[in-house]
């Protein structure tokens, strides 16, 4: 179930924290990475960020 994610069964804490802080920094830079894109499409549109 889920190998290789930190959902998969049998695998013990360290390795699951392990891979939830990986899938957090991914997240964090996808975030980041569309708030760039937000803002510059604000921009385009005339649209005073916030």
């Amino acid at each position: 179930m889920w190998i290789g994610s930190p959902y998969e069964r049998g695998i013990n804490n360290e390795t699951k924290i392990d891979r939830l802080l990986e899938e957090i920094a991914s997240l964090k830079a996808k975030v980041s990475k569309l708030q760039d894109e937000k803002h510059e499409l604000e921009l385009e549109l005339g649209k005073m960020p916030f």
